[in-house]
């Protein structure tokens, strides 16, 4: 007891940035604890006709996802005619369960059946961020087998989940299309 009283100021000294410490790592990971969020969703990704930003294979129309014609014309002179109709060339529809953070590829007819929300923040409040580059510092500063958009961030107002995607295809690309409702 005399030690402490006579180190007193020291023991505050030290103690303060500690107590700093765990109120800052607390304020940021407790929220992450009790938000979670609830709305799963679904994404398209690979297709060759996929890769192009004017093609949009899929849209919802009343809450049902609609496949849009996809014109066959390419965008350059340079480029091959591409039949978006055909399956290799067509994109791949997965669900997101954002409990689990797994990705379940699904037909086209059973993507039709579900309720869509097409709005950027689910429900519950959270969005997608997309990813970054993920690799070695080498393959960020050569590009080199480095891998884009593997996956991404659902943000909520206080809270933020990683997420992990399927990517296909040439393009490694991946398009939100919605919320799945209950």
């Amino acid at each position: 007891m005399i030690v402490l009283k006579k180190n007193l100021f020291l023991a505050i000294g030290i103690s303060i940035p500690i107590l700093m410490i765990i109120f800052v790592a607390g304020s940021i990971y407790i929220p992450n604890l009790f938000t979670q969020p609830k709305f799963n969703f679904l994404y398209a990704t690979g297709g060759e006709c996929f890769c192009s930003q004017y093609n949009q294979p899929y849209s919802i129309q009343n809450s049902k996802l609609i496949k849009n014609k996809t014109p066959i014309t390419p965008k350059t002179p340079n480029i091959r005619n591409i039949d978006c109709d055909l399956p290799q060339n067509t994109a791949k529809l997965f669900i997101h369960d954002t409990v689990k953070n797994e990705n379940e590829q699904i037909s086209l007819a059973t993507a039709q059946k579900l309720n869509l929300d097409p709005n950027n923040k689910s429900p519950d409040g959270f969005e997608i961020a997309r990813g970054g580059m993920q690799g070695s510092i080498f393959s960020i500063l050569f590009y080199a087998d480095s891998r884009y958009y593997k996956g991404g961030t659902l943000q909520g107002r206080y809270a933020s989940k990683k997420f992990n995607t399927q990517t296909l295809g040439p393009c490694n690309n991946f398009r939100f299309i919605g919320w799945i409702k209950n």
